[in-house]
């Protein structure tokens, strides 16, 4: 059994109790609505507030409801355009608001938060189309204005997916920020074995997520995700952080892999002592902030097209 005891240091230890404390319990027999408004509450206790400068303004694109966050100053003109996580079924642009509003300030890029459909009221693609829509409608705007798709978690599942599905449509998407993501790997193998008990999500949570996103009917092939995938050519440069102790852990490396065997520019850091969802522990625990010092960095280096890795 993974002993979390050794890999966890105390204040990632405090950071998961806290998280604990903040969620609320759960009614008996509690249903995807009861779990969204729990994660909410849990979200709002470590939200931060507005940095200093920065605006956010509501709008609807495609359709779909959208958050623009800009920066009080901004290093280039490049887009970045976030999914939230939240496993296809919890969170929304309120969940995910303030760790938005401080990637924006610290990568200094501007940057629009999508709000997608969710499972299990809606199943997959609604939720890869929506965002496919949204990206379209954002590059359609300004064809010539570079673009990064970050997401944590089920939300870089889908800036993966989008990237695969416009990358012969549009030279516009130039990289891909990718933080503790979930690309449909194998639940019998590597970290979903050894990580199957990780102290934030457990291999039963990913499977259960999975039903609700696909039908607990779904065969094989009905089955997508990044790691699915059989083409991986032309896809952008790529900065993939993946947490040490998730079972999602070798989802990155394993996507990275794919993408550098196919000739792109890509990297993946496998974070020591980092949990999954930890984002929301940047103003509590030292580790974490380091962490998105780099998350931020990487952005920053993305948006001018270098490769320092």
């Amino acid at each position: 059994m993974t002993d979390y005891d050794t890999l966890l240091d105390d204040e990632m230890k405090a950071f998961i109790e806290a998280v604990k404390s903040a969620t609320p319990h759960l009614p008996e027999n509690p249903d995807s609505n009861d779990h969204r408004e729990a994660y909410l509450e849990m979200c709002r206790y470590f939200a931060a507030p507005v940095p200093e400068g920065m605006t956010i303004k509501d709008a609807e694109i495609a359709g779909r409801p959208t958050q623009h966050y800009h920066p009080a100053s901004t290093a280039n003109d490049c887009l970045i355009i976030y999914f939230h996580g939240g496993g296809f079924v919890l969170g929304d642009l309120e969940s995910h608001w303030s760790i938005c509003a401080d990637l924006s300030h610290e990568s200094q890029l501007e940057l629009v938060a999508v709000d997608y459909r969710r499972a299990p009221e809606h199943r997959h693609p609604v939720q890869h189309h929506d965002c496919l829509d949204v990206t379209r409608a954002l590059i359609s705007r300004n064809p010539d204005r570079p673009v990064i798709l970050a997401g944590d978690s089920a939300g870089a599942w889908l800036a993966a997916m989008v990237s695969h599905s416009l990358r012969a449509e549009t030279h516009a998407i130039i990289g891909q920020l990718l933080i503790y993501p979930t690309f449909s790997g194998d639940t019998d193998t590597g970290s979903y074995i050894t990580h199957a008990h990780a102290p934030m999500l457990s291999r039963e949570d990913v499977i259960r997520y999975g039903h609700l996103l696909f039908g607990e009917d779904a065969k094989e092939e009905e089955i997508k995700g990044p790691l699915r995938e059989t083409d991986f050519s032309s896809l952008p440069a790529s900065v993939i952080f993946s947490a040490e102790c998730d079972p999602l852990h070798d989802d990155g490396p394993a996507y990275c892999d794919r993408l550098v065997s196919a000739g792109n520019q890509a990297v993946c850091f496998s974070q020591k002592g980092m949990v999954h969802g930890y984002l929301r522990g940047r103003h509590q625990v030292a580790s974490i902030a380091s962490a998105f010092g780099d998350i931020s960095s990487a952005a920053r280096h993305l948006s001018r097209q270098e490769w320092p890795y």
